[in-house]
Parts: structure tokens; C-alpha cells; sequence
């Protein structure tokens, strides 16, 4: 704890002469979170579809950090934090681009081609109407990428039905109050993934605790108020939460 404690304020320092104009702090810094921070954070997004390539998914997260460093506030929260949270959410922003720019859909009915057209779960023909959809690459018209019917096995399914669910989420947190506790635990939460799915931390309860520097009991009681906001959120816009997913409803 001691140990972490150093090198948080030791990267705290090196932030500031960062922002005062001193190229090697922020050298330094940046090398920091390429080589002990980087590899964690979003390996999750590493060989995850072959239309995106790996050392461009690495480029993106440090330009987030990058230009982050100048715009992070060091009275607010984990400053560090924040420039992290910056790179991841540059690599999720590029998914979701190429994704959707580079995959089209083609209806097996009237063999339309057009733009991903999702409505709820499933992807519809935008001039028949259509369901009976399959999806393909753009720079890969002589292989079908994806059918409904198959669409559990395939990466794009899964990133597109990811795209949809970050919109939903980038809407809800515009509802929420930047410099709130709720704001906080969200960016934490989302962002950051200071959650249960991340298997190097043992209870993020307790993790966010310690970076508040206050009870975890705090934590739980503002943690029930995001999902009560978020559920409020939902229901106003015609979605319901089931499981992990959202549900668009009538």
C-alpha cells in the first residue's frame, strides 16, 4: 500500500511538471502508463476483430493519454485516473468507427446492401423491411462475415451489439452531474473498470473506498443511487435492463 502510495504521488509530480511545460516529466509519465499501465487496461480490446489492428488500438489509447495530460484537474479525484480513462475511451470510440463504417449489411430477401440498420436486436432492411439480414466486411465482399442465425460465434455481432449499448450509456452520462460522487463512481465504474469483471481486483468495493478515502458503505449507498438514476434514465427513453443487456420496448 505504502509502495503504491509512492508512486502515485511520485506520478502526481510528474503531471504537474507536465503541465508547467517540462518535455521530460511528460516523457516520463507517458512512458509510465505505456509500459505498466497500457497492457491491462485494454487488453481486453487486443485481438478482438480482425477489421482493427492491434498497434493502432495501442496508438489510440496514447493519444487519449497524451491529450489528456494538459486538460487533467488536479484538485478532482485521480488525476492519473482520468488520463487512463481518456486513452481507454479514445480505443472504444475507434472500435465503434471502423466497426460501423467497415461492415454492411446485405438483406437475403431483396439483397438491398446498405449500413448497419439496427432496430432493438436485430438488424433490418432499410427498403423492404426485411429481418433475414447478414452482415459482411466492406473490404471483404467474396466472405458473408456474419448471419443471424450464426451471429454467437462472430466478434463484429458481439461489438455491434456493444456500439449500441455504449450509445445508450454516453447518453446516460450526460444526465449526470460532473463533480458528483454519482459522476465519479461512473466514470470509475465505466471507464475506468473499477468493477467485478476485472479480474485484477479482488473487491472493487473496497478499491473505490480507498480511493475516496472514505467508507465502503458510502460506495454501496452511492452505487444504488446510479443504478436507480440509470433505470429512471431507461424507463423515460424506452429501454429495460435485462441481465447485462438493454431492451428497447414499446
Amino acid at each position: 500500500m505504502a509502495e503504491q502510495q509512492k508512486q502515485d504521488e511520485y506520478l502526481i509530480q510528474l503531471l504537474e511538471l507536465a503541465q508547467g511545460g517540462d518535455k521530460v516529466a511528460e516523457d516520463n509519465l507517458i512512458a509510465h502508463i505505456r509500459d505498466n499501465v497500457m497492457r491491462r487496461r485494454i487488453g481486453r480490446y487486443i485481438h478482438k476483430n480482425r477489421q482493427v489492428e492491434d498497434e493502432d488500438i495501442r496508438q489510440e489509447f496514447m493519444i487519449g493519454v497524451a491529450l489528456a495530460i494538459p486538460k487533467a484537474d488536479l484538485t478532482i479525484g485521480n488525476p492519473i485516473e482520468y488520463i487512463i480513462s481518456q486513452g481507454i475511451y479514445r480505443v472504444r470510440s475507434y472500435f465503434r468507427k471502423h466497426i460501423i463504417q467497415n461492415t454492411t449489411q446485405v438483406c437475403r430477401d431483396c439483397g438491398y446492401e446498405s449500413r448497419l440498420n439496427k432496430v432493438g436486436n436485430t438488424y433490418q432492411c432499410k427498403k423492404c423491411g426485411s429481418t433475414n439480414i447478414d452482415t459482411r466486411e466492406v473490404y471483404d465482399h467474396d466472405e458473408v462475415a456474419i448471419g443471424n442465425k450464426a451471429a454467437e460465434s462472430d466478434d463484429i455481432e458481439k461489438l455491434t451489439e456493444e456500439i449500441g449499448a455504449d450509445t445508450i450509456i454516453e447518453q446516460f452520462r450526460d444526465t449526470l452531474t460532473k463533480g458528483t460522487r454519482v459522476y465519479d463512481l461512473f466514470v470509475l465504474l465505466y471507464d475506468e473498470d473499477i468493477n467485478s469483471d476485472n479480474p485484477d481486483i479482488i473487491n472493487y468495493i473496497a478499491e473505490i473506498a480507498r480511493r475516496w478515502g472514505t467508507s465502503q458503505v458510502l460506495v454501496v449507498q452511492t452505487k444504488d443511487k446510479l443504478k436507480s438514476r440509470l433505470i429512471t434514465f431507461c424507463r423515460c427513453n424506452g429501454y429495460e435492463i435485462r441481465g447485462n443487456r438493454f431492451i428497447q420496448v414499446k
